[in-house]
């Protein structure tokens, strides 16, 4: 057994490997089969990932607006210090961002076809 360098990621790998354990794409001869799990394996590692960038998004806007009612008179004090605001922009930036790619992975899901309904 020696390392070789995935032909995909560049990172080093088995020679008896099958398959890439770095970036899961095929390195040798696999079936369309497994090309095809591999490929809605790394669609689902997407998702999780597009969801838990909204999560974080959604949670820095929300300790943003509660940052915002306590600092100083409890209520939406105006003008609100530039740092809470920032905050709460941010995660309502990063939510938007990372809805949008959630979105994006759902409409583009591997092994779906045009006609078909999964």
């Amino acid at each position: 057994m020696a390392l070789i360098n995935c032909p995909h990621c560049s990172k080093r790998v088995s020679s008896l490997a099958r398959v890439c354990s770095h970036c899961d794409r095929p390195i040798a001869e696999v079936s369309e089969e497994e090309i095809e799990r591999l490929a809605i394996k790394r669609w689902k590692d997407r998702s999780y990932r597009a969801l838990n960038i909204s999560y974080l998004g959604l949670t820095l806007a929300v300790a943003g607006a509660l940052w915002w009612w306590i600092s100083g008179e409890p209520g939406w004090d105006w003008p609100a210090p530039q740092h809470i605001l920032l905050t709460a922009a941010l995660g309502v930036v990063i939510y938007i961002a990372g809805r949008s790619w959630v979105w994006w992975l759902r409409f583009n899901k591997p092994g779906k076809k045009l006609g078909s309904r999964r």
